[in-house]
């Protein structure tokens, strides 16, 4: 299930307590004034940690972009290690294997490899 980061709960609560210590700066309370620019400071990080490039809202990873990802590292790093032990099957997997939304092994058209391991 995909979620954006700034629909979560907290989020329209930071902005309203933005508001309110915008609100408490406005009355010129010299003791609050240093409490309420930590404050400012800590929101508006969490604020703008929700947001991605361009101020749109940040997304959090799907179950099936998140499966994709593992299973592609997986591959990537099980290719490595083949290529370590037997470097022309490593590159050839390398080549030939495509990763993404779904797998696909994929050798030239037409050209057969016979392996000896």
């Amino acid at each position: 299930m995909q979620h954006l980061v700034a629909q979560y709960p907290a989020v329209p609560a930071w902005r309203s307590a933005l508001a309110v210590i915008y609100c408490d700066l406005g009355q010129h309370d010299l003791a609050r004034a240093t409490q309420a620019q930590a404050e400012i400071e800590w929101l508006s990080h969490e604020l703008a940690a929700a947001r991605g490039l361009g101020g749109r809202d940040r997304q959090v990873g799907s179950d099936a972009e998140r499966a994709r990802s593992t299973l592609t590292k997986a591959i990537k790093t099980a290719i490595h290690k083949i290529a370590q032990h037997h470097p022309a099957l490593g590159h050839h997997l390398a080549t030939h294997l495509k990763t993404g939304l779904f797998c696909q092994y994929r050798p030239a058209p037409g050209q057969a490899t016979l392996w000896t391991l």
